[in-house]
């Protein structure tokens, strides 16, 4: 409201020197105007009076004008957010600031407010501490009425007379307090190993409020075989009964230096109705060791029954009972005569007082233990057999030349400690064998040894190997053939009259594999024809001319007749008529007898 001194019949308007803003009167006697302007700040308005004539007969030579400067304030809007649960005692108040000037008051006195001067993205960041909770306050046990809240105001004016002007405002926010839960938790240890412990939540907690609505998050520590019975959920603020399986994590389960227990972590967090939540809380729940006697092994040995377990009384701790029918005592504290290795498993079970007395009285554990007894020192016999080809026919193949000498390479088992080797003849006869210093042996004890036979024949090998626990083992090997050089000659007369002396043109072999002959008469033509192999029947007809004529249906007539021969050695080397090496592979023969008159 604009309202300027003026002279009687003159006429006077407004101007306001911010652009766009210039006022003109309606009623150009009047000098009371209503200004509206358009922007907020500070304006010059200018009262101006037009040259004229007064009411009085006055004149006015020119116009005249004075100023008057006006600030135009925004008016507040205040915005105090909106309502809230803040968990303790404190809370930060977020006033959306919209004026110059505001200010927090409470319709408690007790509350202390702390003002920040700095205003980030409008906002007003100020706190607010208390000195009870809402409930506290209220002298109630819940929060389940209106009167749990705490009432604040936030106030803004644009800094000038609000009372005559009314520019500012003022908006209520309402906050309820609650306790942050304490998440305090009880627990009853296990009495033996592998037992349950009994953890529940502190109830009498009043932050909690109602337990119904309140989230219980438990965490047993990462044993992937973590029981609960019971309250199958996590979340559950009855009593959960765990037992923890030996495969934990390190972190959750642990064993302190010079004690027997295990120890094992389980934290608590909770979450109230109002969604307050507490600092998790976390503590150790001790568990004892497994029942641990002690008891002495005897190993079994080469693999007999001479095992012993032998089970100390001396402290009355324990108490013992086998449950393994081989066993004829099941209180039998020291037993003999057991076997050892895979079937040296023997279960017992133990019997002792729980470990804490004062919470378990007269609770007694039982376990049952698998005590083993091995079997040591047995040992395995055997050798390198790869130089030593069978046939299909089960014979040996060719394997060396006398002087032989063949290295042995032991493969017997870890436990070997002493090696006896002995040679012995295709008839069970042990034979003397030349050892790696050139000594005529019949046993050598070195582990892998270089042997020299000096006379061609079949073989076995035995190997017989000990232990340090005297546990002997034997490996033999029967097919090694030395042979002599081979050689072959051919006879130069034979008479087939069955009496039994010189009846066969045989040729006289020595350790020849394979032959081939074939008889001409004197005309050039084939008589008969063969091929013996080594391993054959051993008939001297199969092996040369016994005189008849090819199918032996008829006897050759008495005479001169060629002959042509052909022979492998055992040695490889190759025998006929164009080798060098044979020079009656190709000649003549004769048959002394009577024609067959058939």
């Amino acid at each position: 409201m604009l309202d300027a001194n003026y002279y009687s019949g003159l006429n006077g308007y407004w101007i306001d020197t911010v652009p766009g803003q210039q006022i003109f009167y309606d009623d150009v006697h009047t000098n009371t105007d209503t200004l509206q302007v358009s922007q907020y700040g500070l304006h010059q308005i200018i009262w101006v009076l037009e040259n004229g004539i007064d009411f009085d007969g006055t004149p006015v030579c020119r116009d005249s004008s004075e100023s008057v400067y006006l600030y135009f304030h925004v008016i507040p809007e205040a915005d105090a957010g909106a309502d809230f649960t803040a968990c303790g005692l404190s809370a930060e108040l977020n006033a959306e600031s919209t004026a110059d000037y505001g200010v927090w008051s409470s319709n408690n006195s007790d509350a202390i407010f702390h003002y920040n001067d700095t205003v980030t993205a409008e906002l007003a960041i100020d706190s607010v501490t208390i000195d009870a909770y809402s409930y506290d306050m209220q002298g109630e046990d819940s929060y389940g009425n209106a009167a749990d809240y705490w009432e604040f105001y936030w106030q803004e004016d644009s800094g000038w007379d609000i009372a005559n002007f009314e520019c500012s405002d003022i908006d209520t926010l309402r906050i309820i307090f609650a306790k942050r839960p304490s998440a305090n938790f009880f627990y009853k240890i296990p009495p033996c190993y592998g037992d349950t412990a009994q953890i529940w939540a502190d109830m009498s907690d009043d932050a909690i409020v109602d337990p119904n609505q309140a989230v219980f998050e438990w965490n047993w520590g990462d044993c992937t075989d973590t029981l609960i019975y019971g309250n199958s959920d996590t979340t559950g603020s009855g009593v959960h009964t765990v037992s923890w399986a030996t495969n934990c994590d390190e972190s959750d389960t642990y064993l302190i230096p010079g004690e027997d227990s295990l120890y094992h972590v389980v934290t608590l967090r909770v979450t109230n109705q109002y969604s307050c939540v507490s600092f998790e809380r976390k503590d150790t729940i001790r568990e004892p060791k497994p029942l641990s006697p002690e008891i002495t092994v005897t190993d079994a040995t080469c693999s007999q029954i001479n095992g012993c377990i032998d089970l100390n009384t001396d402290n009355n701790t324990y108490t013992f009972y086998w449950l393994d029918g081989r066993i004829s005592d099941p209180t039998d504290t020291t037993v003999c005569d057991l076997e050892g290795g895979d079937n040296g498993n023997y279960l017992l079970q133990i019997t002792a007082k729980a470990e804490d007395q004062s919470t378990y009285p007269n609770y007694y554990c039982v376990e049952q233990h698998n005590i083993y007894v091995p079997d040591t020192g047995e040992v395995t016999a055997f050798f390198d057999t790869t130089g030593f080809v069978i046939g299909g026919d089960g014979l040996a193949s060719y394997d060396s030349i006398v002087p032989a000498e063949i290295i042995f390479r032991d493969l017997s088992s870890d436990a070997a400690r002493n090696w006896k080797w002995r040679f012995y003849d295709q008839y069970g006869d042990l034979v003397t064998v030349m050892d790696s210093e050139g000594n005529e042996v019949d046993e050598i004890s070195e582990q892998n040894p270089t042997v020299t036979f000096m006379e061609p024949g079949l073989y076995m090998a035995r190997l017989i190997v000990t232990s340090r626990e005297d546990c002997e083992d034997i490996y033999e090997y029967s097919y090694i053939l030395i042979v002599a050089e081979s050689d072959l000659e051919l006879p130069n007369i034979f008479s087939p009259n069955g009496d039994g002396i010189n009846d066969v043109f045989l040729p006289k072999m020595q350790t020849i594999e394979t032959l081939h002959g074939v008889i001409f008469n004197r005309w050039g033509k084939k008589v008969y024809e063969w091929t013996w192999n080594d391993g054959d029947d051993a008939d001297p007809v199969l092996q040369g001319w016994d005189g008849s004529i090819h199918d032996g249906g008829r006897k050759a007539a008495p005479g001169v007749y060629f002959y042509l021969i052909e022979a492998t050695g055992m040695d490889g080397v190759e025998y006929g008529p164009n080798t060098g090496n044979c020079s009656t592979c190709k000649g003549t023969v004769t048959l002394v007898g009577t024609k067959d008159t058939n």
